[in-house]
């Protein structure tokens, strides 16, 4: 059920972003897939890939009769939702940086403001999966 509710609300960004100039700009793969990415690794290398995968399980529950609460999969999700803010804040620098230093090597002039648009799309993504992925299964598991 939060999952369905994430794809709603993305769902709404879309389409306003649609009505705004173009959606095709919003959708940003690279973007969408670093913040998931960061968060799957950490996970792994914190040794933590069951208590992922029961957060999992937990977005895509339909009914609460079989659910149980689990400590390990609350305290992981909350280091989730600052390392999906953190992800997202290091790629937009990253490709800051490198969008200005691509002008001044290639001196092709892309405006700032497209670089800082097109960086900002990491820290959009991260909000996105921290405020309606992350924080409601942390929510559902915590005591």
């Amino acid at each position: 059920m939060i999952f369905i509710g994430f794809l709603l609300i993305s769902g709404i960004f879309f389409v306003f972003a649609h009505f705004a100039g173009g959606v095709d700009y919003f959708i940003n793969l690279d973007s969408f897939v670093i913040p998931l990415l960061g968060c799957f690794l950490f996970a792994l290398f914190t040794f933590n890939i069951k208590a992922f995968g029961r957060g999992i399980k937990t977005a895509f529950m339909f009914s609460k009769k079989d659910f149980v609460k689990d400590p390990e999969v609350q305290k992981l999700y909350k280091a989730l939702i600052f390392i999906s803010l953190a992800i997202g804040v290091c790629s937009a620098f990253q490709g800051i940086i490198c969008g200005i230093l691509f002008n001044w090597r290639n001196g092709v002039e892309f405006p700032l403001t497209v670089v800082f648009s097109f960086a900002s799309f990491t820290v959009v993504y991260g909000l996105m999966y921290a405020a309606f992925l992350f924080y409601p299964v942390y929510l559902m598991h915590k005591e």
